[in-house]
């Protein structure tokens, strides 16, 4: 299977131009949110058009500016796996698996439930995509697509519309699905993790373009420059851990001293789950705690056995905020997620436990309606108590919202960057 991508389109922000030359079956592009992944993904599938270029997978031509080919998505033999599944509400499952196929193909019936058997959702297909799960929605996403006998795969952030239990049992699935699989898969994501794990070869992408490109392992291992060491992550780098003289670089490629930074925080703001506090994640068997499909049953889960309560404070993460907090007067507020105020009211009670003397108000704890809203409520409170934007420091573990907030001129830092500097 061969790859030759040559395509440039104009955004808004910038220019995309993607070039990429390989014979791997496994391939990611790795990039924070709006760096142009998707868009470079629904240009192969023929749903975008580029201004200019060529594709060309497997010596055929699916676009060609100079030679004004352009197939249609139904030509291209790709199948393409969207965010939120694209499944038709008003069809059942059973005919949103049948219709990638032509309408007068024998025996469609029991091809659609051979299919849903190797999905394990042959009970649900009289059912229709609003009363089944999402987990249940990707694997009829994922069965339709895999109907048309496509050469290449198409993932758009596949795991991100699920909750973190469920996104591990389908990983495995996915794994097994793409080690059988014969085709050319690519997967764009923002998640290191997936890109890691799904590849041999990766992308990273930066404001339209392709900052680096090479065998997966290798590109993690050795990053070409300072953009692709945030993208990949500082995890395989060597670092000093003593505060006073932890050199390390900005987004920018800027060598800036910690601890200079440091002084001049004012105002510190952390994501709660998997930053300030981490859930346990294995029952008292020791088992891995997986299968949650809704909220509801996350929620029923936390009432029974209060696993709230018996999340903990990682070191790295308390050292730091102890240090800011009680030594240099640094004010510290917490960031989450609530549906309910029973979640909240345990996430506060356990902020107590593991950080006594700083979240002593409810007003420490700001619930967000979404994590996207983290760096406007930022800003607010920043013009509200008269903080500069280089004040403030951001500490989550998403790399899209660490880097939203260094592009607003906050001291941002990924968790595991945190945790590994200051143990």
């Amino acid at each position: 299977m061969s790859l030759d991508i040559c395509i440039k389109k104009k955004l808004g922000k910038y220019d995309l131009e993607l070039v990429c030359r390989t014979d791997s079956r496994r391939l990611a592009i790795l990039g924070p949110s709006g760096c142009g992944k998707s868009i470079s993904l629904k240009a192969i599938a023929g749903i975008e058009q580029p201004d200019e270029g060529h594709i060309v997978i497997n010596e055929k031509e699916l676009f060609s500016s100079s030679k004004r080919i352009n197939l249609k998505p139904q030509k291209r033999r790709v199948g393409y796996l969207f965010q939120n599944y694209a499944l038709f509400p008003t069809m059942t499952v059973a005919q949103n698996i049948g219709a990638a196929v032509n309408s007068k193909q024998k025996n469609k019936e029991e091809t659609v439930r051979k299919m849903a058997s190797v999905f394990q959702i042959e009970d649900i297909l009289d059912q229709y995509p609003g009363n089944i799960s999402g987990g249940q929605q990707q694997r009829v996403a994922i069965a339709r697509m895999l109907m048309s006998n496509p050469e290449v795969l198409l993932f758009d952030e596949p795991f991100s519309a699920l909750d973190s239990f469920l996104k591990e049992e389908l990983h495995n699935q996915l794994k097994r699905l793409l080690d059988s699989y014969e085709g050319t898969s690519i997967i764009v994501t923002h998640d290191r993790e997936e890109a890691y794990e799904f590849s041999d070869t990766i992308l990273l992408m930066y404001e339209g373009k392709i900052i680096q490109m090479g065998p997966t392992r290798e590109v993690f291992a050795n990053p070409d420059c300072e953009i692709a060491r945030r993208i990949v992550g500082d995890k395989y780098l060597s670092m000093d851990k003593s505060f006073e003289r932890n050199i390390k670089c900005d987004y920018t490629g800027r060598k800036t001293n910690m601890q200079d930074k440091l002084n001049k925080i004012k105002v510190v703001f952390a994501d709660v789950d998997n930053t300030l506090l981490c859930l346990k994640m294995y029952d008292d068997a020791g088992k891995r705690i997986v299968g949650f499909e809704n909220q509801d049953d996350w929620l029923k889960f936390n009432i029974n056995t209060n696993a709230y309560i018996r999340c903990q404070a990682p070191r790295g993460v308390k050292n730091l905020v102890d240090d800011l907090h009680f030594h240099h007067g640094v004010k510290i507020y917490g960031l989450t997620e609530c549906s309910n105020s029973f979640e909240y009211n345990s996430k506060f009670h356990r902020l107590n436990e593991c950080y006594p003397g700083i979240f002593e108000h409810h007003g420490d704890l700001i619930s967000t309606e979404t994590r996207h809203k983290k760096v406007m409520i930022m800003k607010m409170i920043a013009e509200r108590d008269g903080y500069n934007m280089d004040e403030i420091m951001f500490i989550d573990d998403s790399y899209t919202e660490v880097m939203e907030a260094f592009a607003a001129g906050m001291f941002a830092m990924h968790t595991t960057e945190v945790m590994e500097r200051f143990m």
